[in-house]
């Protein structure tokens, strides 16, 4: 009869569906597979001394370094034998704040800094960086990701809102609401803002589809994007309640005592992968922290858990669509570039 009841819950939905109130669903993984870095540098050696955010272009890859006003950026070239420092602390053209993030779209790299409004773009001419100013973003927003060529989702906590689709004049073309769950009812809405304020969200390379996680909640989204103006999401996932069922060894449950259990997100046109750190259960109801990768469907089915051999205690991960692989940073104490080879995983 518990089993019944256990498998039961894993499958029911608690809520209707509508396009702003998708199905909820709890699932817990069953495949999961230990893998070793393909390959791991030691930042240090090239100035970067504490970073949690990096991307990879054209061969390049640029760090965003957190304990220096000067040269905030650096940039590795692609055989790791040199690197640049690009970009102050300041009020510059091309001075950033603390608070900027790298995206690319059509091919092109942009650094979008929310907290002065603007966005710089970046070439890679023979060997040497250029950053140029690329134009202001006439809106607020602490998180920004492009969608086609003008249109960008925007998370801003005075919006009351999950997110906005806006253009770089912050024209508002469509807004989400805070999905609904049942466990923050009790707050009021700025609170609510704050958990949903830290989701990391990522978009499938091809574009048209979404997936977000809530960093706080063990609350994950699958959905999909329209013509630019509007999203639905027909999937979301809460594993934060399955803490008190015997789980065999392998599952994973994320729990509510987890302190920032998701730390990045990324996706391939197949695959969504979730950087999850915090407990996990056991069927002994031991909590064992780890850092491990949650890989997704785009269909918001659990498919697979990467674990790390050598513990690697990633911060931040991103994808590479060119060589299938998983790059990110780590820290081992030190700060360590790593990449995790994909070809015999997925």
């Amino acid at each position: 009869m518990k089993r019944l009841l256990f498998f039961f819950i894993l499958v029911v939905t608690l809520y209707g569906c509508n396009n702003n109130s998708p199905l909820f669903y709890r699932y817990v993984f069953t495949d999961s597979i230990a893998v070793t870095a393909s390959r791991t540098v030691d930042l240090a050696d090239y100035g970067v001394l504490k970073s949690f955010d990096l991307i990879r272009y054209k061969g390049w890859t640029f760090f965003r370094e957190v304990q220096s006003t000067h040269n905030v950026i650096k940039a590795v070239n692609p055989d790791f034998s040199k690197s640049v420092g690009l970009l102050n602390i300041g009020n510059g053209p091309t001075d950033l704040s603390r608070y900027s993030d790298f995206f690319i779209n059509n091919d092109s790299l942009f650094i979008m800094d929310p907290n002065l409004r603007k966005i710089l773009s970046v070439e890679i001419q023979n060997d040497s960086i250029v950053v140029k100013p690329y134009r202001l973003f006439n809106g607020m927003a602490t998180t920004f990701i492009p969608i086609g060529n003008q249109h960008f989702f925007a998370i801003d906590l005075m919006d009351s809102v999950f997110f906005r689709i806006v253009d770089f004049d912050n024209n508002v073309y469509y807004r989400y609401p805070l999905p609904y769950d049942e466990s923050l009812s009790v707050l009021d809405n700025w609170a609510q803002l704050t958990f949903y304020s830290k989701s990391k969200f990522t978009t499938s390379p091809s574009d048209g589809k979404i997936a977000f996680a809530v960093t706080d909640m063990g609350m994950y989204g699958f959905g999909r994007i329209h013509s630019n103006d509007s999203v639905s999401f027909f999937k979301i996932i809460n594993y934060y309640t399955l803490t008190d069922f015997d789980l065999k060894e392998g599952y994973v449950v994320p729990c509510d005592s987890n302190i920032d259990n998701v730390l990045a997100s990324t996706s391939s046109d197949d695959f969504v992968f979730f950087l999850h750190s915090g407990n996990e259960r056991s069927k002994t109801f031991q909590s064992v922290f780890s850092h491990r990768i949650l890989i997704y469907t785009w269909d918001g089915d659990p498919y697979k858990i990467l674990t790390f051999n050598d513990n690697l205690n990633l911060e931040s991960i991103r994808y590479d669509a060119g060589r299938n692989v998983l790059y990110g940073i780590a820290f081992n104490p030190e700060c360590q570039y790593v990449e995790i080879d994909l070809n015999s995983i997925l």
